[in-house]
């Protein structure tokens, strides 16, 4: 992915920010791992019609 080089110099360069910025990349990561599987199992069970 192109956001972890970033993502890992950033810490590097603002090391008192560290720990802040990897809570708030780690919550969004986990929401976005837990609720895309989610939604498509949902899509999957109980496709919406028109």
């Amino acid at each position: 992915m192109p956001l972890e080089p970033d993502t890992k110099e950033i810490l590097k360069v603002h090391p008192s920010t560290n720990q802040q910025t990897f809570s708030n990349t780690t919550i969004m990561f986990i929401l976005i791992v837990l609720v895309v599987p989610l939604m498509a199992l949902l899509d999957w069970l109980m496709p919406l019609s028109p």
